[in-house]
């Protein structure tokens, strides 16, 4: 969130990576004045993986400058969205060998999705990633919804084990494209006054009690407790984790 409004130029960029080699993986980039991810000067033997660059002036650079040389380059997993300008830019700088794009999907930016023609290409998803809610001034929830192109869409990154939350990399076939991998499998459950234990815990057909809903909820489970008086003593018998924790939430009314 850098610079936003400021005279486009040669201005202010998100992660700017100059010399020698390195990771950078799991970084949500936005509103940067110039380029989200920029690599430029000598840079050597660096991994570009699972990014989430948007709303942006340009999303990425990569190139030698003067003497330097830009190589061993691979950008993966990554997602460009809705960047004013350039997606991704090929034209500039001094290229070497071996600077790779793969599986990253682009949608939405200004100028297409790639000027210039350097590289080695290989399976580019161009359409709406599909995130839970997109805000462009990065108060937005940018998960992926459970029909993401994005989901199992990436190629296998052993150097990035987790994502942006600290999920584990990958939760289904493949790795996820971005920087949050789609978690299967987390459930909503509903308590009601009026409800049976016996239910399923669904909205129509919610739980009786506090505690049937702690007894099978999982980690990134969400518990809804709706209007009502609960008298109950609650015993957890599972426990969620600091990225996908166990919430129990009260609907106006409710009182536990």
């Amino acid at each position: 969130d850098l610079s936003y409004n400021c005279p486009v130029g040669h201005g202010q960029h998100g992660i700017y990576h100059a010399y020698g080699s390195g990771i950078i993986a799991n970084n949500i980039v936005y509103r940067s004045q110039s380029y989200g991810i920029h690599l430029w000067h000598n840079p050597k033997n660096v991994k570009v993986y699972n990014n989430l660059v948007f709303n942006n002036q340009n999303g990425f650079v990569v190139g030698g400058q003067n003497e330097g040389l830009a190589e061993n380059i691979t950008v993966a997993n990554n997602i460009f969205y809705g960047n004013k300008g350039y997606c991704v830019r090929t034209d500039l700088g001094n290229w070497g060998s071996n600077i790779t794009f793969l599986n990253n999907l682009f949608f939405g930016n200004g100028l297409g999705s790639v000027y210039g023609s350097r590289g080695a290409w290989t399976g580019t998803i161009n359409t709406d990633p599909q995130f839970v809610n997109y805000l462009p001034n990065g108060g937005g929830d940018y998960h992926l919804r459970s029909t993401s192109p994005a989901i199992n869409a990436g190629v296998s990154a052993p150097e990035v084990t987790t994502d942006f939350d600290g999920v584990t990399r990958p939760q289904g076939l493949a790795y996820d494209i971005g920087a949050y991998e789609f978690v299967t499998g987390a459930k909503t459950y509903y308590v009601a006054t009026t409800g049976n234990d016996a239910n399923s815990g669904t909205s129509a057909s919610p739980f009786k009690t506090i505690q049937k809903a702690a007894d099978v909820v999982l980690p990134g489970d969400r518990v809804i407790v709706k209007a009502g008086t609960y008298y109950e003593r609650v015993i957890m018998k599972t426990s969620g984790t600091a990225s996908q924790p166990i919430t129990f939430e009260g609907e106006p009314g409710a009182i536990i």
